[in-house]
């Protein structure tokens, strides 16, 4: 034996002399001197320190060393360690206790005489608001407080108080007093329902015990228990039927061995009896804490065999997959020695490799580091000084780790190779399924990136890798496959199986692998596997998996100093080159593989084994590693999107950004290119698609025939459904819009699955056939995922709805099946098949869509960019009809209107006969005026509801006979509410004019605060928050009794003036326009436009500020308004009730601070400074929008509907109002640096003469 192990073991054995020692000392009755007791426990302290040390000149052995023995020891000795500091801290404390400690008489004793016992405090109970923890709570503060006559109500009151705490604390009462508040409290939860509620649910949601543990099977028990305590304390005896309930319930939160033991306790046709059972767990508890007890967890150890299965039997099938025999299957690859992770639990990794850890903050990491004393610079939990050589590498500092390392931190203080992922874009092309690349492709959001770069001496073990070919439809395809003899099943990965187009078959198992953690196994496939040369053939059953293992190697390996002979053959010519593995090989064809030659190599650890795939490399390598550490924080799209919504002037009405992206360019090409018309004026379009996409596609029908016979099992249940199902599709075929097709070649093609939409409410079209068309096919690609989308080339919802109020006569109608009015080139058909049958047993028929088909992400663009190209080909024909097409359209809608009923008598049919030359045809008609619906069809017509004669226009609920816009608002009030359906709520309330701005405002409010309260999206909200959410919608409601007007016009309108007026309070601002008409008899009428609100930002501003914000947001949405409108506007004027503001505007914005000097620069390039007017507060109408207001409020409220009273008179000129000289007002402006400066000659004469005159 090495003499410094024998060394070391030898000092191993004094100190475990030292510990038996001590624990002799304890258990024979220690002292009860403290002096003597305190010296003990330094005793302890100094063993641990003299183990510690002695463990790290263990750790410093060459690695070949065997320590598990020792590894053993050490922890033993830790464990007695432990025991003994808390039994003789246990027995010091005795020597502690308060002098203020509570006395107990006890009169009955033999002597008569009192006796006083020191007692410790008695802590009150707690209560949270648990309904099942009440009782407990009560009869125990009943016993200390209650009952209790020394003390006053007051006294009472304090104490019940603070008891309480979380949602129990938030109870209020009527006056504030200890009887009322014990009263307040039995009212609320002495509920009987919710406790037997909360018990049951509590044996339902007990948690699932994946392995065996004392700790966690005592736990589940204990819980038990305790419900069926609390039911019976409730009257609710049990019953035969309750307990079989409770046993099958409890059965399947076991782990398996445990449900196989109790099994095994039980006779065959035996019904088993719950206490019965509870026995048997009470039993298996204690059996597990007494086999665990004194066994510490073990290192893993090259020694130590983790390969246990079990082989499943292929000869006997069980008849029930669910009954198959689980295999265990897992690959080891680098030698660790190491204990369990101290924060997660899960893991044996130092703490400074734990996921957990390294998503903490540095904030939340040193805080976690010094509550659990563990040291700052290694990492590692011990006493005295580290003897760690290692420094932070950012600062160089000895005090603390890298990871604690407080500062900025840059990529190039991290690393040399450190820099930002940049998001990948679009260039025409696809990547194949199979992707090596190694790129990061992300959505430019907020993008976090840094990274670590080191060398490091490691010992990197070989594991056992070879090229394997596989047959599949007739020809061969190469895999690379792991060799795993501990394997007690062959493995194929899900992506290998979808690339070969294998054949799968059910087979429903359980794989495990280290820690007893399984993985359901649902197919398994048979297949022919050969080396290279097809000297050696098998067929072998694989399971299939979604994945079988990381990149092996984990790191490339240098191999520049080995020197394989010239003639072997190896099965794996990239062993040392990071690879996929898509394929592993179990003992049962492991050693079939195996030949006899085996060549150990020259000045390395690693052997050559020959087999019948070629010689195998295993055993290990010493490498230098560049470890690369790289971290990605992106915040997700949800929390980013509310984020944005709460940061400031985060607006979409900016003037609209002409640039294309390349992707937008190209599809424009592609249309102008690719377009053409039929005779009959039909348009023929090509799809958009990345260059080379369509060869990506894999297989696709079977998928397409599953989901078919799925909707037929649900057509089978529903005959009118598969009446309409086949009518739709009947007319589909009818049409033209699709053709059967013989030609049974899917090897390129693409079949989109379908399914339906069925709303029987609808009149109409009460149902409607969806395609899917980003169904995957075996490589993971789809139709939508090669096709391009081609942008947005329309006009938005806010511009069409305010243009659709300037039009006297409006009307409304949208194109009849639009998509299939297009055709699409014949030779791109074979990407639109479809599978259908005419019932459950007829065989299956395969058809191709003729037309732009709905669920492409190319046919919105395709329909409106036809229509646009219609409306230039036609313009000198209908061009007023044209423009319209152009500017008045929102997908296959059409929303406009004349200024006279001529006009749009003559407008209504241009653009029906324009329409119809493309084939296209209008219906759904809706108009205003009856004399435009003089010459449809009443079958046209389109009413949302037949009652009230509503019709949806672009999402706004328009009554066309009186002319109005109203609201529809039903949301339902409930007892609980998470964050997430509150936010869902406050997002179905559509206005996209502000209309009901302030209503929409005050729940923006609402929302801010919520998210102020840090709950996740799946939490509860608090009692208190939730009664002001459900004042608000009991009060929403009152929207719906809100119509407006949708002229906003007047008749002989000689004046048209534009007011808006801007507004912020601590909490939101926003801005409302009104438009000023004056007839030609000099009435003047005003009428609400359009608000815009926003919440004010997460970080506290000054009202000022927010007034400039509120003034920005209004000269944005009046440069919005302006064009949209398109009218003859004889004044312009923006209101503001901030003359800090207004004096703002009349500077020099270089004169101002960044923030002021920034808002102030935008908004004079928005609007000229003598537009501006100051207006009083109580006559600016935003002031309503700022703060927000309740429906009902609103519905009453004469400034917000029709603007300040001063607008129905003339308006004078605006007032000059001198600079304000208060203190908000100069802290904006900048400070004026003067630097005196001067310069002295020291030049003679001659030497200026020299200068002025020489040339050299």
């Amino acid at each position: 034996m090495n003499p410094e192990i024998t060394a070391l073991n030898r000092l191993r054995g004094a100190l475990r002399q030292s510990v038996t020692k001590l624990e002799n000392y304890i258990k024979q009755g220690a002292s009860e001197d403290k002096v003597v007791l305190e010296t003990k426990l330094t005793k302890v302290d100094t063993i641990r320190k003299k183990l510690f040390d002695l463990q790290k000149r263990y750790y410093e052995l060459p690695p070949e060393a065997d320590l598990t023995e020792t590894d053993e020891a050490i922890e033993q000795m830790e464990t007695s360690l432990e025991e003994m500091e808390v039994s003789l801290k246990y027995l010091i404390s005795k020597h502690n206790i308060d002098d203020k400690s509570t006395k107990l008489n006890i009169k009955e004793n033999k002597t008569g005489k009192l006796l006083s016992v020191k007692l410790p405090d008695i802590p009150l109970p707690q209560f949270s608001g648990k309904y099942e923890e009440f009782g407990n709570f009560k009869s125990q503060f009943i016993s200390l407080i209650e009952d209790n006559d020394g003390l006053s109500n007051t006294q009472k009151l304090y104490y019940l108080k603070s008891s309480l705490t979380g949602e129990a604390k938030l109870i209020q009462t009527t006056d504030d007093t200890y009887k009322s508040l014990l009263k307040a409290l039995e009212d609320r939860y002495e509920n009987k329902r919710a406790v037997v509620d909360s018990q049951i649910l509590s044996l339902i949601n007990l948690e699932k015990l994946n392995y065996e543990s004392a700790e966690d099977l005592r736990k589940l028990l204990d819980t038990v228990k305790k419900n069926l305590r609390t039911l019976k304390t409730l009257e609710y005896e049990r019953n035969n039927l309750s307990d079989v309930l409770i046993i099958n319930l409890i059965l399947q939160k076991l782990d398996k061995e445990t449900r196989k033991q109790f099994e095994i306790t039980l006779k065959s046709k035996e019904v088993p009896d719950l206490d019965n059972f509870l026995t048997f767990l009470e039993n298996r508890s204690l059996v597990l804490e007494y086999v665990n007890k004194n066994v510490p967890s073990k290192s893993f150890s090259k020694d130590q065999s983790y390969h246990k299965g079990f082989s499943s039997n292929d000869k006997q099938k069980p008849k029930y997959h669910q009954f198959a025999k689980p295999n265990k299957s897992f690959v080891v690859g680098r030698e660790d020695k190491m204990k369990q992770c101290l924060l997660c639990n899960k893991d044996f990794h130092p703490l400074y490799r734990c996921f957990k850890f390294q998503n903490m903050s540095v904030h939340e990491r040193i805080k976690y580091v010094s509550k659990e004393n563990i040291c700052k610079n290694c990492l590692n939990p011990h006493k005295g000084l580290c003897r760690s050589t290692l420094t932070c590498r950012i600062c160089n500092s000895k005090t603390h780790n890298t990871m604690l390392h407080q500062g900025q931190t840059t990529a190039e203080t991290l690393g040399d190779q450190a820099a930002p992922i940049k998001p990948h874009k679009p260039n025409g092309s696809i990547n194949n399924a199979q992707n090596s690349s190694g790129c990061v492709e992300t959505n430019p959001e907020h993008l976090l990136t840094a990274s670590i770069s080191y060398n490091s001496q490691q010992k990197s073990v070989i594991l056992s890798t070879a090229d394997i070919y596989v047959k599949s439809e007739n020809e061969r395809y190469k895999l690379r496959c792991l060799l795993d003899s501990a394997s007690a099943s062959c493995l194929l990965s899900n992506r290998a199986c979808n690339l070969l187009n294998l054949k799968r078959e059910p087979f429903k198992t359980y794989i495990t692998g280290i820690g007893g953690n399984s993985q359901e196994i649902k197919a398994r496939v048979k297949i022919n596997i050969s080396n290279e040369e097809e000297t050696y053939s098998r067929n072998c059953e694989f399971l299939i998996v979604p994945r079988i293992t990381s990149l092996i190697p984990s790191q490339k390996i240098n191999i520049s100093n080995i020197e394989i002979p010239n003639h072997v053959k190896l099965a794996d010519p990239n062993f040392c080159i990071p690879g996929k593995i898509d394929m592993l090989i179990g003992s049962d064809i492991f050693f079939d593989l195996l030949k006899a030659d085996k060549i150990r190599l020259a000045n390395s650890n690693l052997i050559l084994q020959e087999s019948e795939l070629g010689y195998v490399v295993s055993g290990k390598l010493p490498t230098e590693v560049t470890s690369n550490y790289c971290c990605v924080a992106v915040e997700t799209n949800l929390d980013n999107a509310i984020k944005e919504f709460f940061e400031i002037e985060s607006f979409p009405t900016d003037s609209f950004d002409s640039t294309k992206s390349e992707e937008e360019k190209f599809c424009e090409e592609h249309f102008l290119q690719t377009r053409s018309r039929t005779r009959s004026g039909r348009y023929i379009v090509s799809l958009p698609m990345k260059e080379n996409a369509d060869s990506v596609l894999g297989f696709s029908q079977e998928n397409a025939v599953k989901r078919l016979n799925g909707i037929w099992n649900k057509l089978n249940k529903n005959n009118t459904l598969a009446t309409l199902y086949k009518a739709f599709l009947q007319e589909y075929l009818y049409l033209g819009h699709m053709q059967q097709i013989i030609d049974e070649d899917n090897s390129k093609s693409y079949y989109i699955p379908h399914h339906c939409i069925y709303k029987p409410e609808k009149t109409t079209t009460p149902l409607r056939v969806v395609f899917d068309a980003s169904a995957k096919t075996s490589t993971g690609q789809s139709l939508n995922s090669i096709l391009l989308n081609g942008g947005s080339i329309q006009d938005d919802l806010f511009s069409l709805v305010t243009r659709f109020r300037t039009h006297k006569y409006a009307f409304s109608a949208d194109i009849k099946k639009m998509y299939r009015q297009i055709l699409v080139e014949p030779s791109q058909r074979y990407l639109q098949r479809i599978v259908w049958k005419e019932t459950n047993n007829s065989p299956i028929k395969i058809y191709e869509l003729n037309t732009v088909t709905y669920g492409t992400v190319s046919a919105p663009f395709l329909a409106m960019r036809v229509l646009k190209a219609l409306a230039d080909a036609e313009h000198q024909d209908f061009p007023e009809a044209a423009k319209i097409i152009s500017r008045d359209m929102y997908m296959d809608d059409i929303l406009s209107g004349a200024a006279s009923l001529t006009s749009a008598k003559s407008l209504q049919a241009d653009l029906s006969k324009l329409l119809r030359r493309g084939g296209f045809e209008l219906h759904k008609w809706v108009s205003n005026h009856p004399a435009l619906l003089n010459d449809i069809s009443t079958s046209e017509y389109s009413f949302e509801d037949t009652q009230s004669n509503t019709v949806k226009a672009l999402g706004m609920l328009w009554k066309p006979q009186p002319d109005q816009l109203t609201f529809k608002v039903s949301v339902k009030k409930k007892d609980s509410l998470t964050k997430r359906e509150v936010f869902s709520q406050i997002a179905r309330l559509y206005d996209p004019l502000g209309i009901i701005g302030p209503v929409i405002a005050k729940a923006k409010i609402f929302m801010q605060s919520l998210w102020l309260q840090k709950l996740d999206w799946n939490d509860n909200l608090p009692t208190k928050v939730l009664q002001v959410w459900n004042d608000f919608l009991v009060k929403l409601p009152g929207v719906n009794e809100i119509n407006v007007p949708r002229y906003i016009l007047s008749e002989d309108v000689t004046k048209i003036e534009l007011h808006g007026f801007s507004d912020a309070s601590e909490r939101a601002y926003g801005a409302v326009i009104y438009i000023r008409c004056v007839t030609h008899s000099g009435l003047i009428q005003t009428k609400l436009v359009c608000s815009k609100s926003r919440v004010s930002p997460l970080k506290p501003i000054t009202v000022p500020r927010l007034e400039l914000s509120a003034a920005l947001l209004l000269a944005r949405l009046m440069h919005k308004i302006v064009p949209v409108l398109d009218l003859p506007l004889d004044k312009v004027c923006l209101w503001t009730d901030s003359k800090i503001v207004l004096s703002w505007l009349n500077m020099q914005p270089h004169m101002l601070k960044t923030f002021v000097s920034n808002r102030v620069a935008k908004i004079q390039s928005l609007c000229s400074n003598s537009q501006w007017r100051h207006v009083s507060s109580k006559c600016n109408p935003a002031d309503v929008l700022s703060r927000g207001a309740d429906a009902k409020d609103l519905r009453d409220n004469d400034l917000w509907w029709q603007g300040p009273e001063f607008l129905l008179r003339d308006i004078t000129d605006p007032e000059e109002y001198p600079c304000p000289k208060d203190k908000t007002f100069e802290q904006e402006l900048k400070r004026n640096v003067t630097v005196s400066c001067a310069v002295t000659n020291d030049f003679d004469f001659l030497d200026k003469l020299l200068n002025l005159t020489n040339n050299y």
